[in-house]
């Protein structure tokens, strides 16, 4: 009988033995995954190791997927009257600051608004675009009432958006087929230089010096096909080409930053940067160190600056946005993450903004203030 319930006994411990969990084994050199969206592997986000050089907001939408809320999407340009006083536009609307860029309150609505420069604490000129551009799909909007109203100007004249310049007297517009000038914003002629077949697409005033006759003007654009930067020394009444521009393809929109009549830097794809300290008359070669191609840039005249780059792939999130500390010849990484910056703005080396977006699955605008050194 005893041996029967030992035996029994012996049998019952047994089978809990074999139906225990076995204890779970250490691995340190495990690594946890950055997570899961749709079944699809994220990378892990590594924190940054640096202090970024920016207060990193948004204009205020709300809202979420589907469209609901009040969605702000990606922003394309922004102008500073002062310290206070801005405005910034893109597809989400046209919206204006009177903090600095704290908060931000709605102008326009959501639309095509591509350009944005103001002439006066109240004047204001938008650049509507409508996608692919032609004669009827852009329009050139002015405001002396701080946005109350608009009256289009020249309507049917341009036929592109690319870019544009206003100065006291001097407004510049490039559509890629004809830079405009006027001399009240009014008025619009075509600029011929000088004979030679030239299509703008980009505009940089240094404004450190007047030249005898004028302010230097340089634009970038294409001749048969190939990559040309043109030179005006007298306002834009002559121009001549800059031979030592490197030769490259003109199918990529490059970036044109002029922080001083020499000093100049030009961002093109694969993160390519060039930049001239002779007025564009021989260019170093200046790389990122992430390859992809160059949406923003700006520089002080000491050659202090930033370059933002392509940052939309959403399961790739790499480097934003790079700081140079002496001209482009050591960059290191300034933003990270969900980040594509389209444009900056700066009164002073210490007023700086900038504006762009955030590729994420709900997409936001975004707005960067520098951090005030002084």
């Amino acid at each position: 009988m005893n041996l029967r319930v030992a035996a029994i006994t012996i049998a019952f411990l047994l089978t809990i033995t074999a139906f225990s969990p076995a204890p779970a084994e250490e691995n340190h050199d495990q690594q946890q995954p950055g997570g899961i969206w749709q079944s699809r592997e994220l990378p892990a986000e590594k924190p940054e190791e640096h202090t970024s050089d920016f207060i990193i907001l948004d204009s205020g939408g709300s809202g979420g997927s589907f469209n609901k809320g009040d969605i702000r999407f990606a922003l394309h340009d922004v102008h500073f009257w002062n310290r206070n006083i801005g405005w910034t536009c893109g597809y989400g609307g046209v919206f204006k600051t009177i903090d600095g860029g704290i908060t931000w309150s709605r102008i326009m609505p959501r639309g095509s608004w591509m350009q944005i420069e103001m002439t006066g604490a109240q004047e204001i000129w938008l650049l509507e675009g409508i996608h692919p551009g032609g004669i009827g799909k852009v329009h050139l909007l002015h405001s002396t009432d701080d946005g109350k109203t608009w009256d289009e100007v020249c309507s049917d004249t341009f036929s592109h958006y690319w870019d544009m310049k206003f100065c006291p007297h001097d407004y510049w517009l490039l559509d890629s087929n004809y830079a405009w000038h006027s001399e009240n914003g009014l008025d619009w002629q075509q600029t011929s230089f000088d004979g030679i077949r030239f299509k703008p697409y980009k505009i940089s005033i240094p404004g450190d010096i007047c030249a005898e006759n004028g302010y230097i003007i340089y634009m970038l654009g294409t001749k048969d096909k190939m990559r040309c930067l043109m030179k005006s020394d007298d306002s834009g009444q002559s121009w001549m080409e800059i031979e030592g521009i490197f030769k490259v393809n003109a199918n990529f929109r490059h970036e044109l930053y002029f922080a001083t009549s020499k000093l100049g830097w030009i961002g093109a794809e694969d993160g390519k940067v060039w930049r001239t300290e002779n007025g564009g008359f021989s260019w170093n070669e200046c790389p990122l160190p992430r390859e992809n191609y160059v949406t923003a840039l700006w520089f002080d005249q000491l050659g202090r600056g930033y370059a933002g780059v392509f940052n939309s792939k959403m399961t790739e999130r790499q480097s934003a946005l790079f700081a140079t500390p002496d001209g482009g010849r050591n960059w290191s990484v300034a933003l990270t993450g969900a980040k594509q910056i389209s444009s900056f703005y700066s009164l002073a080396p210490h007023l700086l903004w900038g504006v762009g977006n955030v590729p994420d699955y709900v997409r936001n605008d975004l707005i960067l203030i520098r951090k005030r050194t002084h």
